[in-house]
Protein backbone atom coordinates (compact mmCIF):
# COMPACT_ATOMS: atom_id res chain seq x y z
CA UNK A 1 0.00 0.00 0.00
CA UNK A 2 1.03 3.62 -0.69
CA UNK A 3 -0.86 5.65 1.95
CA UNK A 4 0.68 9.08 1.28
CA UNK A 5 2.54 11.13 -1.31
CA UNK A 6 5.92 9.77 -2.40
CA UNK A 7 8.78 11.90 -3.77
CA UNK A 8 11.83 10.46 -5.49
CA UNK A 9 14.42 13.22 -4.97
CA UNK A 10 17.90 13.97 -3.58
CA UNK A 11 19.55 12.00 -6.41
CA UNK A 12 17.65 8.85 -5.40
CA UNK A 13 16.53 6.04 -7.72
CA UNK A 14 13.37 4.09 -6.99
CA UNK A 15 13.57 0.65 -8.62
CA UNK A 16 10.48 -1.54 -8.86
CA UNK A 17 11.13 -5.15 -9.78
CA UNK A 18 8.92 -7.34 -11.95
CA UNK A 19 5.67 -8.42 -10.35
CA UNK A 20 5.55 -5.52 -7.86
CA UNK A 21 2.11 -3.93 -7.29
CA UNK A 22 1.71 -0.47 -5.75
CA UNK A 23 -1.77 0.28 -4.40
CA UNK A 24 -2.33 4.02 -3.91
CA UNK A 25 -4.67 5.54 -1.36
CA UNK A 26 -7.22 8.14 -2.48
CA UNK A 27 -5.63 11.25 -4.03
CA UNK A 28 -2.03 10.03 -3.56
CA UNK A 29 0.69 10.72 -6.15
CA UNK A 30 4.22 9.63 -6.98
CA UNK A 31 6.55 12.56 -7.81
CA UNK A 32 9.89 12.09 -9.56
CA UNK A 33 12.53 14.83 -9.76
CA UNK A 34 10.67 17.55 -7.89
CA UNK A 35 13.15 20.30 -6.84
CA UNK A 36 16.08 17.86 -6.73
CA UNK A 37 17.14 14.97 -8.95
CA UNK A 38 15.35 11.63 -8.97
CA UNK A 39 14.87 8.56 -11.15
CA UNK A 40 12.16 5.90 -11.45
CA UNK A 41 12.89 2.48 -12.92
CA UNK A 42 9.98 0.04 -13.20
CA UNK A 43 10.92 -2.98 -15.28
CA UNK A 44 8.29 -5.67 -15.43
CA UNK A 45 7.81 -8.51 -17.89
CA UNK A 46 4.87 -9.59 -20.02
CA UNK A 47 4.06 -12.30 -17.47
CA UNK A 48 4.89 -10.20 -14.39
CA UNK A 49 4.21 -6.51 -15.02
CA UNK A 50 4.72 -3.73 -12.49
CA UNK A 51 1.26 -2.46 -11.54
CA UNK A 52 0.27 1.02 -10.30
CA UNK A 53 -3.32 0.78 -9.14
CA UNK A 54 -6.01 1.79 -6.66
CA UNK A 55 -5.88 0.71 -3.06
CA UNK A 56 -9.64 0.80 -2.56
CA UNK A 57 -11.81 -2.27 -2.15
CA UNK A 58 -13.88 -1.35 -5.22
CA UNK A 59 -11.50 0.34 -7.68
CA UNK A 60 -12.83 3.13 -9.91
CA UNK A 61 -11.48 5.76 -12.27
CA UNK A 62 -9.86 8.63 -10.38
CA UNK A 63 -9.16 6.80 -7.11
CA UNK A 64 -5.55 8.01 -6.93
CA UNK A 65 -3.85 10.94 -8.66
CA UNK A 66 -0.84 10.39 -10.96
CA UNK A 67 2.84 9.77 -11.56
CA UNK A 68 4.49 13.17 -12.02
CA UNK A 69 7.80 13.65 -13.85
CA UNK A 70 9.19 17.05 -12.87
CA UNK A 71 12.09 19.14 -14.18
CA UNK A 72 14.78 17.29 -12.21
CA UNK A 73 13.87 13.84 -13.51
CA UNK A 74 17.09 12.02 -14.35
CA UNK A 75 17.99 10.37 -17.63
CA UNK A 76 17.38 6.62 -17.59
CA UNK A 77 13.91 6.91 -16.08
CA UNK A 78 11.92 4.06 -17.59
CA UNK A 79 8.64 2.18 -17.39
CA UNK A 80 8.65 -1.16 -19.21
CA UNK A 81 5.84 -3.69 -19.03
CA UNK A 82 3.87 -1.56 -16.61
CA UNK A 83 0.12 -1.30 -15.96
CA UNK A 84 -1.28 2.03 -14.76
CA UNK A 85 -4.96 2.02 -13.84
CA UNK A 86 -7.64 3.91 -11.87
CA UNK A 87 -5.63 7.15 -11.68
CA UNK A 88 -6.92 10.66 -12.32
CA UNK A 89 -8.37 12.15 -9.13
CA UNK A 90 -9.20 15.83 -9.57
CA UNK A 91 -9.42 15.28 -13.35
CA UNK A 92 -5.68 14.64 -13.53
CA UNK A 93 -4.03 12.42 -16.16
CA UNK A 94 -2.41 9.12 -15.24
CA UNK A 95 1.00 10.68 -15.96
CA UNK A 96 1.87 14.36 -15.77
CA UNK A 97 5.00 15.99 -17.16
CA UNK A 98 5.79 19.21 -15.30
CA UNK A 99 6.92 22.62 -16.55
CA UNK A 100 10.44 22.75 -18.05
CA UNK A 101 10.86 18.98 -17.95
CA UNK A 102 13.78 18.09 -20.23
CA UNK A 103 13.60 15.78 -23.23
CA UNK A 104 15.07 12.32 -23.80
CA UNK A 105 14.99 11.25 -20.18
CA UNK A 106 11.78 9.21 -19.91
CA UNK A 107 11.05 5.92 -21.69
CA UNK A 108 7.68 4.16 -21.58
CA UNK A 109 7.42 0.88 -23.47
CA UNK A 110 5.23 -2.25 -23.62
CA UNK A 111 2.82 -0.78 -21.10
CA UNK A 112 -0.95 -0.59 -20.58
CA UNK A 113 -2.97 2.42 -19.43
CA UNK A 114 -6.58 1.58 -18.59
CA UNK A 115 -9.55 2.90 -16.67
CA UNK A 116 -7.93 6.25 -15.87
CA UNK A 117 -10.25 9.23 -15.51
CA UNK A 118 -8.76 12.07 -17.55
CA UNK A 119 -6.39 10.76 -20.18
CA UNK A 120 -3.07 8.98 -20.16
CA UNK A 121 -0.64 11.89 -20.17
CA UNK A 122 -0.60 15.68 -20.02
CA UNK A 123 2.58 17.69 -20.59
CA UNK A 124 3.09 21.23 -19.30
CA UNK A 125 6.51 21.43 -20.97
CA UNK A 126 6.56 22.88 -24.50
CA UNK A 127 9.84 21.17 -25.48
CA UNK A 128 9.35 17.79 -23.82
CA UNK A 129 10.00 14.66 -25.88
CA UNK A 130 10.23 11.05 -24.76
CA UNK A 131 13.42 9.05 -25.03
CA UNK A 132 11.12 6.25 -26.18
CA UNK A 133 7.34 5.84 -26.18
CA UNK A 134 6.37 2.72 -28.07
CA UNK A 135 4.30 -0.47 -28.08
CA UNK A 136 1.94 0.94 -25.46
CA UNK A 137 -1.82 0.36 -25.29
CA UNK A 138 -4.43 2.67 -23.80
CA UNK A 139 -8.11 1.94 -23.21
CA UNK A 140 -11.01 3.53 -21.33
CA UNK A 141 -9.14 6.66 -20.27
CA UNK A 142 -11.76 9.36 -20.87
CA UNK A 143 -12.31 11.59 -23.89
CA UNK A 144 -8.65 11.86 -24.93
CA UNK A 145 -5.43 9.88 -24.63
CA UNK A 146 -2.65 12.50 -24.66
CA UNK A 147 -2.78 16.28 -24.17
CA UNK A 148 0.64 17.55 -25.24
CA UNK A 149 2.54 20.20 -27.16
CA UNK A 150 3.55 19.59 -30.80
CA UNK A 151 7.20 18.75 -30.12
CA UNK A 152 6.14 15.76 -27.99
CA UNK A 153 4.25 14.11 -30.85
CA UNK A 154 7.38 13.39 -32.87
CA UNK A 155 8.77 11.24 -30.06
CA UNK A 156 5.86 8.77 -30.18
CA UNK A 157 6.79 5.46 -31.77
CA UNK A 158 4.57 4.01 -34.51
CA UNK A 159 3.42 0.92 -32.60
CA UNK A 160 1.17 2.53 -30.00
CA UNK A 161 -2.59 2.10 -29.65
CA UNK A 162 -4.39 5.09 -28.12
CA UNK A 163 -8.11 4.33 -27.92
CA UNK A 164 -9.06 8.04 -27.85
CA UNK A 165 -7.97 11.17 -29.80
CA UNK A 166 -4.54 12.73 -29.28
CA UNK A 167 -4.92 16.38 -28.27
CA UNK A 168 -2.26 18.79 -29.49
CA UNK A 169 -1.96 22.18 -27.81
CA UNK A 170 -0.91 25.51 -29.31
CA UNK A 171 2.82 25.48 -29.98
CA UNK A 172 5.77 25.13 -32.34
CA UNK A 173 7.46 22.31 -34.22
CA UNK A 174 11.10 23.36 -34.20
CA UNK A 175 12.83 20.15 -35.39
CA UNK A 176 12.36 17.88 -38.38
CA UNK A 177 10.02 15.07 -37.36
CA UNK A 178 7.37 12.57 -38.45
CA UNK A 179 3.88 12.16 -37.04
CA UNK A 180 2.91 8.50 -37.34
CA UNK A 181 -0.49 7.08 -38.26
CA UNK A 182 -2.36 5.77 -35.22
CA UNK A 183 -5.71 4.15 -34.50
CA UNK A 184 -7.08 7.54 -33.39
CA UNK A 185 -7.02 11.00 -34.99
CA UNK A 186 -4.93 13.93 -33.92
CA UNK A 187 -6.98 16.87 -32.63
CA UNK A 188 -5.15 20.18 -33.07
CA UNK A 189 -6.79 22.46 -30.54
CA UNK A 190 -5.40 25.79 -31.76
CA UNK A 191 -2.55 26.90 -34.03
CA UNK A 192 0.60 24.87 -34.68
CA UNK A 193 3.64 26.61 -36.17
CA UNK A 194 6.24 24.71 -38.20
CA UNK A 195 9.67 26.31 -38.34
CA UNK A 196 13.14 25.91 -36.91
CA UNK A 197 16.53 27.57 -36.90
CA UNK A 198 19.35 26.67 -39.27
CA UNK A 199 18.11 24.33 -42.00
CA UNK A 200 14.56 24.63 -40.67
CA UNK A 201 11.96 22.10 -39.54
CA UNK A 202 10.12 19.61 -41.76
CA UNK A 203 6.93 17.95 -40.56
CA UNK A 204 6.06 14.74 -42.41
CA UNK A 205 2.63 13.31 -41.69
CA UNK A 206 2.39 9.57 -42.27
CA UNK A 207 0.20 8.36 -45.10
CA UNK A 208 -3.38 7.57 -44.04
CA UNK A 209 -3.35 9.79 -40.95
CA UNK A 210 -6.33 11.91 -39.91
CA UNK A 211 -5.80 15.40 -38.49
CA UNK A 212 -8.79 17.13 -36.98
CA UNK A 213 -8.84 20.76 -35.88
CA UNK A 214 -10.59 22.57 -33.07
CA UNK A 215 -12.47 25.81 -33.55
CA UNK A 216 -9.99 28.13 -35.27
CA UNK A 217 -7.18 25.57 -35.45
CA UNK A 218 -4.56 25.91 -38.18
CA UNK A 219 -1.08 25.03 -39.42
CA UNK A 220 1.34 27.94 -39.97
CA UNK A 221 4.29 26.81 -42.08
CA UNK A 222 7.40 28.96 -42.41
CA UNK A 223 5.95 31.90 -40.56
CA UNK A 224 8.74 34.49 -40.35
CA UNK A 225 8.77 34.60 -36.57
CA UNK A 226 9.29 30.83 -36.44
CA UNK A 227 11.92 30.50 -39.21
CA UNK A 228 12.03 28.04 -42.15
CA UNK A 229 9.49 25.21 -42.19
CA UNK A 230 7.96 22.57 -44.46
CA UNK A 231 4.86 20.35 -44.48
CA UNK A 232 4.82 17.03 -46.34
CA UNK A 233 1.52 15.12 -46.42
CA UNK A 234 0.34 12.29 -48.69
CA UNK A 235 -3.13 10.75 -48.48
CA UNK A 236 -3.87 12.60 -45.25
CA UNK A 237 -7.30 13.81 -44.12
CA UNK A 238 -7.55 17.35 -42.70
CA UNK A 239 -10.98 18.11 -41.23
CA UNK A 240 -12.97 19.50 -38.32
CA UNK A 241 -12.70 18.02 -34.85
CA UNK A 242 -15.59 19.91 -33.26
CA UNK A 243 -18.54 18.18 -31.64
CA UNK A 244 -20.92 19.36 -34.38
CA UNK A 245 -18.77 19.71 -37.53
CA UNK A 246 -19.72 22.44 -40.00
CA UNK A 247 -18.18 24.54 -42.76
CA UNK A 248 -15.56 26.99 -41.51
CA UNK A 249 -14.80 25.23 -38.22
CA UNK A 250 -11.04 25.60 -38.65
CA UNK A 251 -8.84 28.01 -40.58
CA UNK A 252 -6.73 25.97 -43.00
CA UNK A 253 -3.08 25.66 -44.04
CA UNK A 254 -0.99 28.82 -44.28
CA UNK A 255 2.36 28.67 -46.12
CA UNK A 256 4.14 31.88 -45.11
CA UNK A 257 7.29 33.62 -46.35
CA UNK A 258 9.83 31.23 -44.80
CA UNK A 259 8.24 28.09 -46.27
CA UNK A 260 10.61 25.43 -47.58
CA UNK A 261 9.69 22.96 -50.35
CA UNK A 262 6.35 21.43 -49.31
CA UNK A 263 3.88 18.97 -50.83
CA UNK A 264 0.20 18.19 -50.22
CA UNK A 265 -0.60 15.11 -52.33
CA UNK A 266 -3.76 13.02 -52.54
CA UNK A 267 -5.17 14.60 -49.39
CA UNK A 268 -8.73 15.52 -48.41
CA UNK A 269 -9.34 18.93 -46.85
CA UNK A 270 -12.80 19.71 -45.52
CA UNK A 271 -14.78 22.06 -43.27
CA UNK A 272 -12.04 24.72 -43.26
CA UNK A 273 -12.17 28.45 -44.08
CA UNK A 274 -12.90 30.11 -40.77
CA UNK A 275 -10.49 33.02 -41.35
CA UNK A 276 -11.95 35.37 -43.96
CA UNK A 277 -8.49 36.82 -44.70
CA UNK A 278 -7.04 33.46 -45.79
CA UNK A 279 -8.20 30.60 -47.96
CA UNK A 280 -8.37 26.92 -47.11
CA UNK A 281 -4.79 26.86 -48.38
CA UNK A 282 -2.93 30.18 -48.39
CA UNK A 283 0.48 30.47 -50.06
CA UNK A 284 2.59 33.59 -49.67
CA UNK A 285 3.66 35.37 -52.83
CA UNK A 286 7.35 34.80 -52.08
CA UNK A 287 6.97 31.01 -51.85
CA UNK A 288 4.37 30.23 -54.51
CA UNK A 289 6.94 28.11 -56.36
CA UNK A 290 7.82 26.05 -53.27
CA UNK A 291 4.41 24.50 -52.54
CA UNK A 292 2.91 21.63 -54.54
CA UNK A 293 -0.76 20.70 -54.17
CA UNK A 294 -1.48 17.56 -56.21
CA UNK A 295 -4.59 15.38 -56.55
CA UNK A 296 -6.18 16.81 -53.43
CA UNK A 297 -9.92 16.91 -52.72
CA UNK A 298 -11.55 20.03 -51.23
CA UNK A 299 -15.08 19.65 -49.92
CA UNK A 300 -17.56 21.46 -47.67
CA UNK A 301 -15.24 24.37 -46.98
Amino acid sequence: PVPRQVQVTNNATLTLERGVTLKFAAGVSLYVGMNTEGKLIANGTKEQPVVFTSGTASPAQGDWKFIDFESKTLAGTQLDYVIIEYAGSGDSPAIRVGFNSPSDRVSITNSVFRNNKAGVLTSESTDFAFKTFDNNKTEKNGDFSLNVYPNTIGSLGKDNSFGAPIHIRRGDITKTTTWHKFDQPYLILQSVNIGGSGAGAILTIAEGSTLTFGNGGTFHIGYTQYKPGSLMAKNVTFTSGTAAPTKGDWKGLWFADETLASKIEGCTISLAGKDATHGVITIGEKVIDKVEVIGTTFKDN
